[in-house]
C-alpha cells in the first residue's frame, strides 16, 4: 500500500499539497492540466525532489529519508524514450521484441493511430505522436 500524507512540496515557488492513499490491487490514474505538479508528485515519491513536510510511507515504512536509488520505485520518463536514430517502427520492435507477429504489431499500430507514422524517425513526430 501506498500513503501520501499530507505531502508539501514547492516547485518554482508554487506550494503543492498531496494526500492519497492507494490499497495492495488498486490502479491509480495521475491526470489533471498541464502545471499542476504530476510530475512533481511523481518526483517526490521517487526521491528525487524533496518534500517539506507530510510523509510517504510504502507498505507502513516512511520513504522520506531514503535517497532515490533505495526507494522501491522505478519510473519510465515520457521523454527520450526513442531512440532517434531508428524509424517508429524499428523503436516499438525493441518494445515488443524482434519476433512479435507482424499482425499484433499493426492491430497495436491501428489503436494508437500511428499506421501512418511508422517510416518517420522520432525527430520528426509531434509531441503527441511521440507520446503514443
Amino acid at each position: 500500500m501506498l500513503e501520501i500524507d499530507d505531502l508539501n512540496v514547492i516547485r518554482d515557488g508554487m506550494p503543492l499539497h498531496y494526500h492519497f492513499r492507494v490499497e495492495a490491487g488498486e490502479i491509480l490514474a495521475i491526470q489533471g492540466r498541464s502545471g499542476v505538479g504530476k510530475t512533481t508528485l511523481l518526483d517526490t515519491i521517487a526521491g528525487f525532489e524533496r518534500a517539506r513536510s507530510g510523509d510517504i510511507r510504502w507498505r507502513g515504512q516512511s520513504l522520506l529519508t531514503q535517497p532515490a536509488e533505495q526507494r522501491p520505485v522505478s519510473m519510465l520518463f515520457q521523454d527520450h524514450n526513442l531512440f532517434e536514430h531508428l524509424s517508429v517502427d524499428a523503436n516499438l520492435r525493441l518494445g515488443f521484441g524482434a519476433d512479435i507477429p507482424e499482425a499484433k504489431l499493426r492491430e497495436a499500430c491501428a489503436r494508437l493511430g500511428i499506421e501512418s507514422l511508422l517510416r518517420r524517425r522520432p525527430g520528426e513526430l509531434s509531441g503527441g505522436q511521440r507520446q503514443r
